[in-house]
């Protein structure tokens, strides 16, 4: 599919204050072109479209980067997830929009999605504070989205303030 025109959404996207943005995929799995239009060109077109059509604040876009991204970092993949973080940030200076960046180190699909091994994996991760269940990480990125005066654009959340970010949430408040 397409994800650099979002031309036929902006009637929808006028409307929406908060997009939980989890699209990706392992550097191992493509090349560095492919790599950099899924984790940078993607959340980008996006962001341009949907500041377009909504100009109305509070929004907040969140997004999974994951443990080990760094505009300045050895590999590739933690530069180009760094410098989407730094642009998307950028993009929303001054517009209403917050930016937030997930660096967790493991997210756990939801139980229907799971198996036997992605449950060791969490167990095995969680005392470190790395993994962190879908599910929580949403209820995270929530919670931060009500919290309209607390975080500022271009925050960068760990695993540790997701878990408990998480913990703190309750639908429908804020």
């Amino acid at each position: 599919e397409d994800f650099t025109n979002y031309g036929d959404l902006a009637p929808i996207l006028g409307q929406v204050n908060t997009v939980l943005w989890g699209l990706g995929t392992s550097s191992l799995l493509v090349d560095d072109a492919t790599y950099t239009r899924i984790h940078v060109d993607f959340p980008v077109a996006f962001l341009t479209a949907w500041l377009a059509a909504r100009t109305e604040a509070p929004m907040a876009f969140h997004y999974v980067t994951g443990m080990g991204t760094d505009p300045d970092g050895s590999e590739r993949w933690a530069r180009e997830k760094g410098r989407a973080e730094l642009g998307l940030a950028a993009m929303a200076a001054g517009s209403g929009l917050r930016t937030f960046a997930y660096r967790s180190g493991y997210v756990r699909p939801r139980a229907e999605q799971a198996n036997p091994a992605h449950h060791l994996l969490e167990i095995l991760l969680k005392p470190g504070g790395v993994a962190i269940s879908s599910e929580d990480l949403g209820k995270a990125m929530l919670e931060i989205s009500a919290r309209t005066g607390e975080l500022a654009n271009g925050t960068v959340i760990d695993n540790v303030d997701s878990i408990a970010f998480a913990r703190a949430y309750r639908p429908g408040a804020g």
